[in-house]
């Protein structure tokens, strides 16, 4: 029969595979897995690669926006535009990660590992209208409903991947601490609408993080307890508006000047806790501070934009494994993470629940493949000011790992 050891892995595939579907949650997060490659035995090498399919799609009605008191005791309206699709405004991904593990001597273990931690693609459709014009609103008033003209051919392509380098150091047979940098890089990207203050894009930028954590391991019975933090990383890059595609760097009465585009600190526990020689239990409880991380553009006269705001998210998942025979294994997991009825453009969904299939086969003493596919549902949400209405969104993954022991 496989060992716990082995075996028990196939919970943290599931956390993998499940992974992706935040994507869309609250904050742009795509990979929340602790180093799990520095508790491998002997030198260990894997590849790993999953595709999510997101379909999230909503109605956007300005006339649901409540009626504005004007001074003179009437009330503005917007509308009657009528109800009118988003269209998907989720764009389907892929992920390709890699790590490799090596043991010097009996306490120490060095780990590298390459992966795609936060990233969002997707855009509204550009067909969506509000009536009157914003011009005809009055200019009291507009600072009220402007945020509601941003919404038509609302786009963002954001990509951010990082490699960490880790080492790992025990301290008995019990305990261990683990930690290393983040090198963390942005890739060009933009975020914005054409129909309101503009789309601004970014270049390239990388910055460094760090991970930092300790773990406790029971070798009689393969328990595992796991504490892992991971930093947060500000981006600062120049941005410039697109018009027709090209980059303007002054346009109307604002000059872009600066974005920071920031990532969460998280702090993540994992449990690893067999219960027989073939069944196992294993979850874990993950806190993001998305309130202190978003996408602001700020430009040459002070003038700030915070084009995203989220906030904070917490994620839970618990499962349960079974090792069927020598060489497989399978785990059922169950996933939910909080969020926000009134959540960002940017991630429209309430509190998601998930579910989570998976399976490991051992092909040889040092070989093994896991495998995982996993349903998610997004809760409703109603953004921008209760005009859009997100309900039944979902998204479907699946996840591929190969390790190898060497």
């Amino acid at each position: 029969m496989l060992s716990f050891r082995h075996w028990a892995g196939v919970g943290v595939v599931s956390l993998a595979a499940m992974a992706p579907f935040t994507a869309h949650a609250n904050g742009f997060d795509r990979v929340m897995l602790p180093p799990a490659l520095l508790f491998e035995e002997g030198n260990y090498l894997e590849f790993s690669f999953s595709y999510t399919r997101p379909d999230v799609e909503g109605t956007f009605d300005p006339s649901l926006t409540p009626p504005i008191p004007l001074p003179n005791g009437t009330n503005f309206t917007l509308g009657p535009a009528g109800a009118q699709s988003t269209g998907n405004i989720a764009k389907s991904f892929t992920r390709l990660g890699a790590g490799i593990k090596f043991d010097y001597g009996e306490n120490w273990s060095f780990a590298a590992r390459s992966l795609q931690p936060y990233g969002q693609n997707g855009t509204y459709s550009d067909g969506l209208t509000i009536a009157p014009s914003l011009a005809n609103v009055p200019a009291p008033l507009r600072g009220n409903v402007e945020g509601l003209y941003a919404v038509s051919g609302l786009t963002v392509d954001l990509n951010i991947n990082a490699i960490d380098f880790l080492a790992r150091y025990k301290f008995s047979e019990k305990w261990s601490a683990f930690g290393g940098p983040r090198s963390q890089r942005l890739s060009s990207g933009y975020i914005g609408s054409p129909s309101a203050s503009g789309v601004y894009g970014w270049d390239d930028d990388a910055e460094v993080g760090f991970v930092l954590g300790a773990s406790y391991e029971n070798q009689p019975t393969y328990t595992q307890v796991m504490l892992t933090y991971i930093s947060a990383i500000d981006h600062k890059v120049l941005n410039d508006r697109i018009v027709d595609g090209d980059p303007v760097h002054s346009l109307g009465a604002l000059t872009p000047g600066g974005a920071t585009i920031s990532t969460p600190e998280s702090l993540q526990l994992t449990v690893r806790q067999p219960l027989s020689p073939k069944w196992a239990v294993f979850g874990s409880a993950r806190h993001a501070k998305w309130s202190d991380a978003n996408i602001i553009n700020t430009f040459t006269d002070g003038t700030v934009d915070i084009a995203t705001s989220f906030p904070d998210v917490n994620t839970y998942s618990l499962g349960v494994g079974r090792a069927v025979s020598d060489k497989l294994a399978l785990s059922l997991t169950g996933l939910y993470q909080t969020g926000d009825e009134n959540s960002s453009l940017f991630a429209p969904r309430n509190d998601v629940r998930g579910l989570s299939v998976g399976l490991q086969y051992q092909v040889n003493n040092n070989m093994r493949i896991r495998a995982n596919y996993t349903h998610a549902q997004l809760g409703d949400a109603k953004p921008a000011k209760g005009t859009l209405n997100f309900d039944n969104s979902m998204a479907k993954a699946f996840a591929l790992q190969i390790g190898y022991s060497f």
